[in-house]
């Protein structure tokens, strides 16, 4: 059928099927003859009311918003949960199990993207950075550090293990250092 060729429903019937849908919302999300109360709908934009804080879907922004101290719970013993206060802001896992952040790329950044503290690649590379400067990274051999490595304890190293002193230009020539199976402990100390 096209508009106007007379074949749709009269302005009475058309009354009657709008009537039905708005009895059908109604008993959906109320009592049958009124909306429950702490959900407001706007012209574009749906608010639900909780007992403290609120919650409210911006059609404009295609945006649920979860405002201060609303929080989004998943799980059915409330196990996930994801809110900000007007300060600070909490993911916290309270359920059995684990808790995975799954990615083949991982970046642990300040909240404008220009630093990084952490970054992990699938197969590569996990780096820890001071002041957007990486200063430790796995390698496929260890691990790998930029900059000094300050230590209140000792610092040992396994069987067979060869510590190397590299000059200040990389070359072919290096001081080494290696302990192969000791029949006794022995100290080593060097002057200032």
């Amino acid at each position: 059928s096209a508009a106007d060729d007379g074949t749709g429903d009269s302005l009475r019937v058309g009354g009657d099927k709008i009537n039905d849908n708005f009895s059908e919302i109604y008993t959906l999300l109320g009592t049958g003859t009124a909306l429950v109360s702490g959900i407001s709908a706007g012209a574009d934009d749906l608010t639900f009311v909780g007992d403290s804080y609120n919650a409210l879907w911006d059609k404009s922004a295609s945006s649920f918003h979860f405002l201060d101290s609303a929080k989004a719970v998943f799980g059915t013993g409330s196990d996930l949960s994801l809110y900000h206060d007007s300060n600070n802001s909490a993911l916290t896992h309270n359920g059995t199990g684990d808790f995975y952040i799954q990615s083949d790329q991982f970046y642990f950044r300040s909240n404008t993207g220009g630093e990084n503290y952490a970054t992990a690649t699938l197969n590569g590379a996990v780096t820890l950075y001071y002041d957007n400067s990486a200063k430790v990274a796995t390698t496929s051999a260890g691990i790998s550090i930029t900059g000094t490595v300050a230590t209140t304890g000792n610092i040992e190293l396994g069987t067979s293990a060869t510590l190397i002193f590299e000059g200040s230009t990389a070359n072919a020539h290096e001081t080494i250092l290696t302990v192969t199976d000791p029949t006794a402990d022995r100290t080593i100390t060097l002057p200032n």
